[in-house]
């Protein structure tokens, strides 16, 4: 039985304005506190190369450091956007450096085009993040590891390998290029929204109870 996913429908230029966002910019998130495993700076070098094809393309980072951040994370921090300086991106990126509250997640994640998951962590089998990404009907690229492998399931050309800055901007370059790939993701994502749906999902436990 798989993780349920919570659908959301929310406007785009809607959240984009609530947020304060550019609407008509091309957004990339990546949703969560800054932390070393989830490949902020993966990110960064993939901008680099999707910039020159799209001088519009954002890169929305909500969340900022944990209330809890160790010493480790800050200095991932710190690297992260030293990064952006050298490479100059400070105009592409975007970092609120604060804390939205549950009822903003919905907003946030329809205000993206793509929702990227670059992390290289191997300790959980499911992600809750990565539901509420496909529930918002985003089209998601994440990294090709155990966690994220239920992508296939949309399509497997979205899973990179980690630490794979290249294959990450190539993967958005044709996305927004591809009107057919974007739209067959599109399709895609919104079936295995509603397959995994947490009504769907409860429907399965229900079941399973019954049986045994």
């Amino acid at each position: 039985i798989p993780h349920g996913t919570e659908l959301s429908d929310e406007d785009q230029e809607v959240s984009r304005k609530r947020l304060g966002l550019p609407v008509d910019a091309k957004i990339l998130l990546m949703f969560g506190f800054v932390k070393p495993h989830k490949n902020f700076h993966i990110v960064i070098d993939a901008l680099v190369e999707i910039r020159k094809k799209f001088n519009d393309v954002c890169f929305f980072m909500p969340g900022g450091l944990a209330p809890t951040a160790s010493d480790k994370d800050k200095e991932y921090a710190e690297l992260v956007f030293r990064k952006i300086e050298d490479l100059k991106l400070e105009n592409n990126v975007i970092y609120p450096n604060k804390f939205f509250p549950n009822q903003d997640v919905p907003f946030l994640l329809r205000s993206a085009d793509i929702i990227l998951f670059p992390y290289c962590e191997e300790d959980r089998a499911a992600s809750g993040s990565f539901h509420l990404a496909i529930g918002a009907l985003r089209p998601v690229i994440a990294s090709r590891i155990p966690k994220f492998e239920e992508l296939k399931n949309i399509n497997d050309e979205l899973l990179i390998l980690p630490y794979n800055s290249s294959g990450i901007a190539g993967t958005v370059i044709r996305l927004f290029e591809d009107k057919d790939f974007w739209q067959y993701v599109i399709d895609r994502t919104d079936d295995y929204r509603k397959l995994t749906s947490w009504e769907t999902v409860a429907r399965q436990h229900v079941e399973l109870y019954r049986r045994s």
